[in-house]
């Protein structure tokens, strides 16, 4: 089983698997020019966003 890219679009910073119907379309804004991102990289920064959308609760 091959696995699926990981891409990110450089416009609305969404992180999305690219599967064969939409090939590297960001399917949040449409943006075809997405940028292939590993899994550790996606994990990261999707951990970095929760950190800055809730910052009170890492203050503790």
């Amino acid at each position: 089983m091959r696995e699926r890219l990981v891409r990110q679009c450089p416009g609305c910073q969404r992180a999305f698997a690219e599967s064969a119907g939409s090939g590297p379309r960001c399917p949040s804004c449409g943006n075809p020019n997405t940028t292939v991102v590993s899994r550790e990289q996606t994990m990261q920064a999707a951990l970095d966003r929760a950190r800055e959308l809730s910052p009170a609760d890492h203050a503790a």
